[in-house]
């Protein structure tokens, strides 16, 4: 049986970190073909099937809105915001790539696609 959290910033933070915590273990354990599978669900008399990736999305955008809720209200409060300028608007330091992401080679399509792609890249990188 779920607790209330009763005025406790600790008690909240364990139940935060206790919840994504659960979803970061699947997240490591899980390849990309893991997400694919479907779950049903009926909601107002259709039946969906909702693969994971759906499903992790919609919890994170979930919580995104919380998050920007909880933003206001203490900003309603007076109450100084973390700030995120120096890391891009993030806690921590994205991880550096070890591959060059914007390379027309990963969009081998068709001739269009090829120049849309390099010009992209040119955009990217110059």
């Amino acid at each position: 049986m779920l607790s209330l959290v009763q005025e406790d910033p600790a008690e909240l933070v364990r139940g935060l970190g206790a919840s994504w915590q659960m979803i970061q273990d699947a997240l490591s354990r899980w390849t990309v073909a893991d997400l694919a599978p479907t779950f049903p669900l009926t909601y107002q008399g259709t039946t969906y099937a909702l693969p994971r990736q759906w499903i992790l999305w919609r919890i994170l955008a979930h919580d995104l809105h919380h998050g920007g809720e909880l933003a206001v209200t203490l900003g309603m409060q007076g109450m100084a915001l973390p700030e995120l300028g120096d890391q891009g608007g993030h806690l921590s330091a994205a991880p550096v790539a070890k591959v060059r992401y914007f390379d027309a080679s990963y969009f081998a399509l068709d001739e269009n696609a090829n120049a849309i792609a390099e010009a992209i890249v040119e955009t990217f990188t110059s």
